[in-house]
C-alpha cells in the first residue's frame, strides 16, 4: 500500500524493509539498501544467507542467522502449506546448501519477533543492531522489519557513516524501493 511505503520512507536512521513469509523483500528504505549493498526489491534473505557464499561475511553471526531462517521457513510452511513458491524456495535451498538440509531435517520451528542482529559491513565494520519484526495486520504474512542501533553506540555511528557514504557516492536509490506483489 502507498501508505505503508510512506511509513517505510519516514524511517531514516535505521535500515527498514518489508518482507513476506517467503523472506522476499518487497520494499526497503535507503539505509537497508546500503546495508545489503543492493536494491531491496528482489532480494530473498534466505537465498542471500544460504546460497550467496560471497555475501556470507555480511552476517557476523552467520550460523545463528541460518537457524533463524530455517525456523522461520518451517513456521511459514505450516501456515502456508499450499504455497508453491514457498515449496520451490525450500527445495532450492535444500538442493543448494548442505547446512540448510541438516537444519531443515531437525524440524525446529521458531518465530523471531526481535533480537540482536550483527552485521560485518565491508565499509563500516561491525554493526550490532536490534531487529524488531512487526507483523502487518492484514493477514498477508508480511512484516515490517526495522534494524536499530542503541543511542550513542558504535553501531549508531556506523549507520550514520554508512548513510553518509551512500550520499557521498551519489547514491541514486530512492528513499524507498518497492516491488509490486504478485
Amino acid at each position: 500500500r502507498p501508505e505503508l511505503l510512506r511509513v517505510l520512507g519516514l524511517i531514516a536512521d535505521a535500515p527498514a524493509l518489508i518482507m513476506d513469509h517467503r523472506m522476499d523483500v518487497l520494499a526497503g528504505n535507503r539505509l537497508a539498501g546500503l546495508l545489503y549493498g543492493r536494491p531491496m526489491p528482489g532480494l530473498n534473505t534466505a537465498r542471500h544467507i544460504f546460497l550467496e557464499e560471497a555475501e556470507r561475511g555480511l552476517y557476523a553471526d552467520w550460523e545463528k542467522c541460518t537457524l533463524d531462517v530455517v525456523g522461520h521457513l518451517r513456521l511459514a510452511a505450516g501456515k502456508y502449506p499450499e504455497d508453491p513458491r514457498l515449496a520451490s524456495l525450500i527445495g532450492e535451498l535444500a538442493m543448494g546448501s548442505e547446512r540448510f538440509r541438516r537444519l531443515w531435517a531437525r524440524a525446529d520451528v521458531r518465530a523471531r519477533g526481535h533480537g540482536r542482529k550483527a552485521y560485518q559491513h565491508p565499509l563500516v565494520g561491525l554493526l550490532e543492531l536490534h531487529q524488531e519484526n512487526f507483523a502487518l495486520p492484514d493477514e498477508s504474512g508480511m512484516e515490517l522489519v526495522v534494524l536499530s542501533a542503541a543511542p550513542g553506540s558504535p553501531a549508531e555511528d556506523g549507520l550514520r557513516l554508512l548513510a553518509g557514504l551512500g550520499a557521498d557516492s551519489g547514491d541514486a536509490h530512492p528513499a524507498v524501493n518497492a516491488q509490486v506483489r504478485e
